[in-house]
């Protein structure tokens, strides 16, 4: 009797391994950027760690300069528009591995096209990219591990802001509120974002007009009228800026919230710096939703000149300053010049529209319209220390805050 075993075997080896360079050519057509795994040796068989799939790949960062992975509202600014991409990639098996990078920009109507670069093949280990020239903008990036036969998933995307433009000098912006004249209060000297408002808000005495200077001026609000604002953002939430007023309630305890001085976005202010649950605060809403709160201590009562103090059971002028810092992620309440609050914070998607003084917005809805006087508002598209703040807490005239 024949005996076939040892000719079946041969035979089905064979077969085996006409099928898998078959399969492989398939592959190789499909995708000719791979390169031809290890085929055949040991008597006809695939090599075995071919057949294990790679992680996905981990540790995403960059070099020159470092960051780490982060989400889109996260994202960080960097002024190199040449960064090194990074991951590690492993596997299961001791197979070669190489990393292919994709990066994507968005211009303004979300991310076009990805560009896309592999590593030449080595052990397990970190692989890295050098990217030629970035537009300024942001920027998305994700990694995968393949090897010479199977790849992994992608990795998440990992993304960043790119800004080559240098840090000039802060542009400042003051509404001094002593002008007096009607519907409209100027900006600083060179500057030209006035404050617009109508016969609803009034002029008052200012804070330091019970100091015997009568010169000083306020604007009044009845907790009923549209508030003052200009036409246009006095800052950009996308970077560090900072925003302060004196204000003065009409009521020691009131009930009602008291948005001084606020920013419009899409549907809510996207900085509020007044009172709130009856304490001073700084509070806010990005257009992702996402939102803070820096509470501080209640109104105090009426000083006299001096400082010293005669409980009348009226609010005395105070001054609350709000600084947000977007390198550290963090937002500041001050008041009266002491850091009072600060909580960590990053704004994410916004649109910064006018800056408004009396009122802001919640829900698509105008809100936070209460009785009392504002005066001497400032804000600047930076991160002031609190030593700056402190020197604009007496700031009265655009002359002060020139030499601020």
């Amino acid at each position: 009797m024949p005996v076939y075993g040892e000719g079946m075997r041969t035979r089905r080896a064979v077969m085996s391994s006409v099928v898998i360079v078959l399969v492989l050519g398939i592959i190789g057509a499909l995708n000719p950027s791979h390169a031809l795994p290890r085929v055949l040796p040991r008597g006809g068989g695939v090599d075995q760690s071919l057949l294990a799939v790679p992680d996905v790949p981990g540790d995403l960062h960059t070099s020159s300069p470092s960051t780490t992975c982060s989400g889109q509202s996260d994202a960080p600014s960097i002024s190199d528009n040449t960064p090194i991409l990074r991951a590690v990639v492993s596997s299961p098996s001791d197979q070669l591995l190489r990393a292919l990078f994709q990066w994507q920009f968005d211009a303004g109507s979300g991310f076009g096209t990805p560009s896309q670069a592999v590593t030449a093949f080595a052990a397990a280990g970190q692989r890295s990219l050098a990217l030629d020239e970035l537009d300024d903008g942001l920027w998305r990036w994700r990694a995968r591990a393949e090897g010479e036969l199977l790849r992994s998933a992608w990795s998440s995307w990992c993304y960043l802001r790119i800004d080559t433009v240098p840090p000039g000098d802060p542009v400042v912006h003051g509404w001094m509120l002593n002008e007096d004249t009607a519907g409209k209060a100027p900006d600083l000297p060179g500057r030209d974002l006035p404050l617009s408002f109508a016969s609803d808000v009034t002029w008052d005495a200012g804070n330091r007009a019970e100091f015997g200077e009568q010169w000083d001026r306020a604007l009044r609000f009845d907790g009923t009228g549209a508030g003052a604002h200009t036409s246009g953002a006095a800052f950009l939430t996308t970077g560090s800026f900072s925003v302060m007023a004196k204000v003065r309630l009409d009521e020691l305890n009131p009930s009602d919230e008291f948005k001084a001085v606020s920013q419009d976005g899409s549907a809510d202010s996207t900085i509020n710096l007044g009172l709130r649950a009856g304490r001073w605060t700084a509070w806010g809403v990005d257009d992702d939703g996402a939102a803070f709160t820096v509470a501080g201590s209640a109104p105090i009562d009426q000083v006299g000149p001096g400082g010293l103090p005669f409980p009348d059971g009226l609010p005395d002028w105070q001054h609350l300053a709000a600084v947000y810092d977007a390198s550290a992620g963090q937002i500041q309440l001050y008041i009266d010049g002491n850091l009072a609050a600060a909580a960590d914070f990053s704004y994410g998607a916004t649109v910064d529209g006018s800056l408004r003084v009396g009122r802001g917005l919640a829900g698509g809805e105008f809100t936070g319209s209460a009785s009392g006087r504002v005066d001497d508002v400032i804000a600047t598209n930076a991160a002031l220390p609190a030593a700056a703040v402190r020197t604009l807490l007496g700031a009265e005239t655009a002359a002060d805050v020139a030499g601020g």
